[in-house]
């Protein structure tokens, strides 16, 4: 997955290690069940990676008066929520349609577009208003 480049580096480096994870994801998918346990555990890393990310982003937000920041911070609020879901329905259970199809197609695709949308248009904001 090509992710763009936006204008502030702990932005960048964040998204590819969480990039690095999702190809990981998807490598163990193809071995699932047998190596659901390894899926599991790169999920749950998956959201800590997250977590840590959107805190990073939201201080930045915060510092640089970023207006639409209870926008981004409620995207940020939701998809923790669905993404620690996700990792808990691959903690516990069986490979399902649902969690399969999240991983291989939902997930990619909303990270990519939260980076498009959202992310751009706050990193150019905190890039301009960061001496």
């Amino acid at each position: 997955m090509e992710l763009p480049s936006l204008p502030v580096p702990f932005m960048n480096q964040d998204h590819d290690h969480a990039r690095q994870l999702l190809e990981t994801m998807l490598v163990l998918l193809d071995q699932a069940p047998a190596n659901q346990a390894e899926l599991a555990r790169v999920c749950r890393e998956f959201v800590e990676h997250n977590r840590a990310h959107f805190a990073r982003e939201e201080a930045a937000m915060k510092e640089t008066a970023f207006p639409p920041y209870p926008v981004h911070k409620a995207e940020h609020e939701h998809a923790l929520g669905y993404l620690d879901q996700l990792a808990r329905e691959v903690e516990n259970g069986p490979p399902s349609p649902a969690w399969l199809q999240a991983i291989r197609l939902d997930l990619p695709d909303w990270y990519l577009r939260h980076i498009q949308t959202m992310d751009s248009v706050t990193a150019r904001w905190i890039a301009e208003k960061t001496p």
